[in-house]
């Protein structure tokens, strides 16, 4: 799976066989996006690269095509309001094919076509990330750190998943302990469509009363969500497109305060005197833009990765059953990561600015 965020190399060799070993004069790269199924490849070429080998090398040219993918997808979150589902992301992951034909023939060269996402990959991660998620092993997977996290209880919250790699069908397993007040499965298959090879299992807790923890299970990797009670203040959840281009829930328990701030221009005019209640000085082009300090609360030292992935993230978006999605952006731009060792007690007052202006001018 290509992380379109991050540089996608594809290497060309400038040599190739007929009947011996060519020499090429020149190349074409040939990229086709589409949705859909993977064996129905679209006619119409999306893109073409040409690079002349005006000096007769005979190495191998180098080139990043992943600027060419991110305009593609343009993250649409999903949901399913207060209810348990396994939902397809839709036209949130695309296919790419990428071929190549060397002076003016019609065979192709190097056929690969690959799954892509709005995701990124670290510098530490290397070239080309191999890895479909969070594990080495390229299998079907949850798309979420392995780690523990925090959820409210009464909530919903979202896991990704990722099918690319699935033979034959498995289960996923939302089931709430000890007492299973919460207990969901649904059967997911193999599939070669673009908008179902990653799913978002969306997970009600409101019927788990007691239960302390929810653990989500699909073919072995097991994650849990600590379940939290918050009595004093109504928690926001935040959704976000973390690194594997996939969707992902954090939640803020504590206090979350609004404020605005306000733009404006001023003219003078001569419309009448003010003694008649006419204005000498008018505003003009008036615009808001609303911003949310929100606190986590105490969350788990495993959660900074979370934190990390959605002030990195491009999209964000609180949501309540109610109100649906409100797009988001991150206005906070640094933070300190905290530790047991040191803080004891882990914390982050996050601060964002809701994605458009308060007067609608679009």
């Amino acid at each position: 799976m290509i992380r379109a965020l991050s540089p996608y190399y594809i290497t060309v060799p400038l040599q190739y066989v007929t009947s011996s070993l060519q020499t090429s004069e020149y190349f074409k790269l040939h990229i086709k996006v589409w949705s859909g199924n993977e064996l129905s490849v679209p006619a119409d070429v999306s893109y073409t690269i040409v690079y002349d080998n005006t000096n007769s090398e005979t190495g191998d040219h180098v080139i990043n095509i992943a600027p060419l993918l991110r305009d593609f997808i343009e993250f649409t979150p999903q949901d399913n309001g207060q209810n348990f589902g396994i939902l397809n992301a839709d036209g949130n992951q695309k296919w790419v094919k990428t071929y190549v034909e060397y002076d003016g023939g019609t065979t192709d060269y190097q056929p690969v076509t690959e799954l892509f996402t709005s995701g990124y990959s670290y510098g530490t991660d290397g070239v080309n990330a191999e890895t479909r998620g969070p594990d080495t092993a390229n299998k079907p997977q949850i798309l979420l750190e392995d780690n523990d996290y925090t959820m409210w209880r009464g909530g919903v919250f979202n896991v990704p998943i990722s099918l690319e790699d699935l033979t034959g069908s498995t289960t996923v397993v939302a089931r709430s302990y000890p007492s299973f007040q919460v207990s969901e499965s649904n059967l997911v298959s193999t599939t070669s469509n673009s908008d179902s090879l990653i799913k978002n299992i969306w997970v009600d807790t409101s019927a788990a009363t007691t239960d302390e923890y929810l653990r989500v299970t699909f073919n072995g990797d097991v994650i849990d969500f600590v379940l939290k009670d918050e009595f004093r203040f109504d928690p926001m959840s935040v959704h976000f497109i973390n690194k594997y281009g996939a969707q992902q829930t954090f939640v803020f328990f504590k206090e979350k305060r609004e404020s605005i701030e306000v733009t404006d221009n001023v003219f003078e005019s001569n419309i009448g005197q003010p003694s008649t209640g006419s204005h000498q000085f008018l505003r003009y082009n008036v615009q808001s833009r609303t911003t949310i300090k929100a606190s986590s609360g105490f969350i788990t030292e495993d959660e900074n990765e979370a934190v990390k992935q959605m002030m990195l993230s491009e999209r964000v978006w609180m949501y309540d059953v109610t109100d649906g999605f409100v797009p988001l952006n991150i206005k906070t731009t640094s933070t300190s990561f905290k530790s047991r060792q040191k803080e004891r007690l882990i914390n982050y007052d996050i601060e964002f600015l809701k994605g458009y202006n308060d007067i609608n001018n679009i």
